[in-house]
């Protein structure tokens, strides 16, 4: 058994440099340690009253004439858990597109500080939200950023929040388990940095934001993040002890060993259980932890036999005997293949297999390589064991001298090298089956959002319901207002590949994108329209490039020497009425713009919508619209 762990509750001091400098008044008393997880439900417990109440700055107003509001929180932690509930004065809570981000909600960071003092690049942005109906429900409780690059990453079912408005208060609760911000822990990490953001809804469309720790990224993609340090109060001995079990690593590779870390607060005694379990629930390993803590707090190693664990996703589940605590991790046992091997058998496969494929099948072992050397060792690894379980698929498919993409149906992943740069890129494709011979599908090319790629086709609408081909290009990132020259070449290289794999009729292709891609339609067709039949803009912004860039470099829709361009073209735009993200009235101002130039628009709002994909009765009045100008001339 290692010695006590007290030395690691003094966070602060680890921090250093310039975060600790900033560490805010509202940080200064340690975070009260609970024995057991308070009832979430919005309000504050009656026995949690006495907690300090940490106030928060002023807010930024969105508006100057704005009310001053206020906000205040709780803190306190588990041996499993992090508690956090805010107040505010309000009579009533106002429901919102993305509240955590437009109000009534929050936003909190949960950081691994840099030694330096420097924005963190390991971090956990939780937002919850005040919910009234289904649309919404995702935006109670997710981890909005994991990391500068995963976004809307859902949290685990043991993940809880509430919000509540009673007595001239608004509430806010969350209760979040240490094992959703892993490797987190007030006993095994170093430090914890921590940030809070409080959005309040003002009036119909204005909010204020209470900010702890000032960080102008604080809700950007692709930033890292600010925070100050948290310190925690000493634990103590709770009556069936506080026992929390974290799993260091979270992806290996097959036949390395697999360790835990079972961490006891003063007074354990405790057994700790672990399975291993396939997705399937399949129990594959077994093992067993005793840990006992005089005053304070301890931890012990324990080894999982995991020598004949197959590549694949697992499960790691534990439980504690007499604290009675439980919780799982996710686990990745990852191929063996790499780049060098891949490469040395693309070189001697047939001419049968087209260069399409073989870029595919280097693109998938290269992605999955980068994306290791980039990923903490406590994280899964499922996306780069799937791209490398598909690439040793297609290469045994294709050894035996068929082309396995060739044909192929159902939503994958192809990649073409760049005309331009040489590079590989990859874009999405979703195939419907094949219908009369000769006949050929009409295409949509569909542009991502910003904070997404290609894969968010995987998980959008079938916006045309089975009736197209639909291939969506990467542009060489998440975020980027389909400004860069490389990311508009790119959607024409991956429409010229898309039309070749799969016979789709070059005379039919519909471009359309939501949200950064609503810009990217406008701007893209601008750069190539005799490619396109029409065009479909979801939640788009008019001129969100040169916003994105700050300067005046790019077309702006709400010109009137931009719009004349569209003269005679067939749109359908679609937009919520409450979208604070990306604002309605522009839209209703380019569409204005486009039918005075000439342009056939058809506008489709819905006036309880808010960034969001359209309805189902949306989709139809597009389906409809999309039969007619695929069969006109």
């Amino acid at each position: 058994m290692r010695p006590a762990l007290a030395a690691l509750l003094l966070l602060a001091a680890a921090a250093g440099g310039r975060a600790a400098a900033e560490a805010p008044a509202a940080l200064a008393a340690p975070v009260p340690f609970l024995a057991q997880a308070p009832r979430i439900d919005g309000l504050l417990d009656e026995s949690l009253a006495a907690l300090p109440a940490r106030p928060l700055p002023p807010p930024e107003r969105s508006a100057a004439e704005n009310p001053a509001t206020e906000a205040t929180f709780r803190l306190a932690y588990g041996a499993g858990f992090l508690w956090l509930h805010v107040e505010s004065p309000g009579e009533a809570l106002a429901f919102r597109d993305r509240a955590f981000q437009n109000g009534d909600g929050f936003h909190l960071v949960l950081a691994r500080p840099r030694p330096d003092g420097a924005p963190s690049t390991e971090f956990t942005v939780v937002a919850v939200s005040a919910v009234d109906r289904p649309a919404m429900e995702w935006t109670r409780r997710v981890a909005w950023y994991r990391g500068p690059d995963r976004v809307f990453v859902p949290l685990s079912p043991a993940a809880q929040a509430a919000t509540a408005a009673k007595d001239g208060r608004l509430g806010f609760e969350l209760l979040l388990p240490w094992s959703d911000v892993a490797p987190l822990h007030p006993w095994l990490s170093p430090a914890i940095g921590f940030n809070l953001a409080v959005v309040r809804a003002v009036g119909a469309r204005e909010k204020n934001v209470h900010l702890l720790v000032p960080d102008r990224f604080v809700d950007s993609e692709g930033k890292p993040r600010l925070s100050a340090p948290l310190t925690f109060e000493a634990p103590r001995s709770a009556p069936r002890g506080a026992t929390f079990v974290a799993l260091p690593v979270g992806h290996l590779r097959a036949g390395e060993p697999l360790r835990a870390i079972v961490v006891g607060g003063p007074g354990a005694d405790d057994a700790a259980t672990l399975r291993v379990r396939t997705a399937e629930g399949t129990l594959v390993a077994l093992a067993r932890a005793a840990i006992r803590c005089a005053a304070e707090p301890c931890r012990e190693e324990v080894e999982v036999d995991a020598g004949d664990l197959l590549p694949g996703g697992y499960r790691v589940e534990w439980t504690t005997r007499e604290a009675g605590h439980s919780g799982e991790s996710s686990l990745t046992v990852l191929p063996r293949l790499g780049r060098e091997e891949t490469g040395a058998r693309l070189t001697r496969l047939a001419p049968a297999v087209s260069p399409g494929t073989k870029a595919t099948i280097e693109l998938l072992v290269t992605e999955a390589e980068t994306g290791l050397l980039a990923l903490p060792r406590y994280e899964a690894a499922g996306r780069e064991r799937l791209a490398l379980e598909e690439a040793a698929a297609l290469l045994h498919r294709a050894e035996s001298g068929v082309d396995p993409l060739a044909g192929r149906t159902g939503s994958f992943r192809r990649a073409f090298r760049s005309r331009r740069d040489g590079t590989l890129q990859p874009y999405a494709l979703r195939v419907p089956k094949r219908g009369e011979a000769g006949a050929k599908h009409p295409l949509l090319l569909w542009l991502h959002g910003s904070g997404s790629d290609e894969r968010a086709l995987f998980s959008a609408p079938d916006y045309s319901g089975g009736a197209t081909v639909d291939a969506a290009p990467r542009g060489r990132g998440a975020s980027h207002a389909w400004a860069r020259a490389e990311a508009l070449a790119d959607v024409d290289e991956a429409l010229d590949d898309a039309l070749a794999a799969t016979g789709a009729d070059p005379g039919r292709v519909v471009l359309a994108g939501f949200s950064m891609g609503g810009y990217g339609v406008y701007r893209k067709f601008l750069d190539a329209p005799e490619r396109f039949r029409a065009l479909a803009v979801f939640s788009g912004h008019p001129d969100l490039a040169n916003r994105w860039t700050g300067t005046r470099d790019h077309p702006n829709l709400l010109d009137p020497a931009v719009a004349a361009r569209f003269r005679g073209v067939r749109l359908f735009v679609f937009h919520g009425a409450k979208d604070r993200n990306t604002p309605f009235e522009l839209t209703e101002q380019a569409v204005a713009a486009l039918r005075a130039a000439g342009a056939e628009v058809e506008l489709a709002v819905e006036d309880e919508a808010g960034h969001e994909a359209p309805s189902p009765a949306t989709l139809a009045r597009f389906r409809a619209w999309l039969a007619r100008v695929l069969a006109s001339p």
